[in-house]
């Protein structure tokens, strides 16, 4: 199993989690949610995801990037997907997605957050404003 690890700051507050994607990519959007009503806004280009943990084989490491090389296709400079999330939180899961490719691929540590949304809007995946598509879902 492939661990993430993102660190995220707002002028106030800051979040280090580390986990599945799946759990990193929950907490998160909880912890965006909440600051969010407070009044500040966070955007997704404050992530910084870095490497996982020292214990994972390279072997293990180099298996992960095959799988994703599978869903991700670079092009020139962009990274864009082949198969593309579908569902409530497609958009959301289509920009997680490219973060982590940019880092398996290219080893960003960092991205644009304009980067990201133009490769998914070439991706088929629409032009979505950021702020509404990477929002929590209200249950």
């Amino acid at each position: 199993m492939e661990t993430s690890k993102v660190r995220m700051r707002s002028k106030d507050e800051e979040i280090e989690v580390s986990g599945t994607e799946e759990f990193v990519t929950k907490v998160i959007g909880e912890w965006r949610g909440r600051v969010s009503t407070h009044g500040e806004s966070v955007a997704e280009s404050d992530a910084q995801p870095t490497s996982v943990p020292a214990g994972e084989s390279d072997q293990a490491s180099q298996a992960g990037v095959e799988k994703l090389r599978k869903i991700v296709r670079e092009d020139g400079d962009a990274l864009l997907l082949e198969a593309r999330p579908t569902g409530e939180m497609a958009y959301a899961e289509g920009f997680a997605l490219l973060l982590l490719a940019h880092l398996r691929f290219k080893n960003e540590t960092s991205v644009l957050a304009t980067r990201v949304k133009d490769s998914l809007s070439r991706s088929g995946m629409g032009d979505a404003r950021l702020d509404r598509a990477l929002r929590p879902v209200e249950t």
